[in-house]
């Protein structure tokens, strides 16, 4: 199953059953990052992303940062696809 979702920044989506936080969505040195927390039950990790850069979602797919939408006066935004490890 693969799935893009648009998320602001302190919202938590869940892909396959692990929750992502975007910690933290901005610019650093001219590119385009966000930190996320990513996390299940029993396990978790936190990781910082260049836009186009993925991450093995705790063996359940795969998670892109497709893209960084930065906002001035009010929360960023992240856009990421979800890929499942069955694909």
């Amino acid at each position: 199953m693969s799935r893009t979702v648009r998320a602001e920044q302190g919202s938590q989506p869940s892909f396959g059953g692990v929750r992502v936080g975007i910690m933290r969505v901005g610019e650093h040195q001219g590119e385009r990052k966000a930190r996320l927390e990513i996390r299940d039950a029993s396990t978790g990790k936190r990781v910082d992303l260049v836009e186009g850069q993925s991450e093995d979602l705790l063996g359940v797919g795969t998670l892109t940062l497709d893209q960084v939408h930065l906002a001035s006066g009010r929360r960023g935004e992240v856009t990421l696809s979800f890929r499942a490890a069955d694909e």
